[in-house]
């Protein structure tokens, strides 16, 4: 394998911004209602366009892994959150799956 160039823009002037696919696109203007909280809402010129006009220059998207849920959760109409996953008893199907709702 080779050397990977190096980064377009340097370490000292990245601004990394984490977000949430859902979140992020759920309730955008510009996001097409089906793309609206899935990967092709963030495809959308004006999301590029806001993210840029704030200095943003790399996307680091927060875990949408991939998730059984346990009947009991079910059963207690529990809303599923990334905190339910961690301490409720859900299990991840594969650390790199994508969860259905959001691909």
């Amino acid at each position: 394998m080779g050397r990977r160039p190096a980064p377009a823009i340097p370490w000292r002037d990245t601004l990394i911004y984490e977000l949430h696919v859902k979140g992020f696109t759920r309730l955008h203007p510009a996001v097409p209602a089906d793309w609206r909280g899935k990967y092709l809402g963030l495809t959308v010129a004006p999301v590029i366009q806001h993210l840029k006009s704030i200095g943003v220059t790399a996307v680091e998207l927060l875990p949408c892994q991939s998730f059984v849920t346990e009947q009991f959760l079910k059963d207690r109409n529990w809303r599923i959150t990334g905190a339910t996953i961690r301490s409720r008893g859900l299990r991840r199907r594969s650390e790199y799956a994508v969860h259905d709702a959001v691909a």
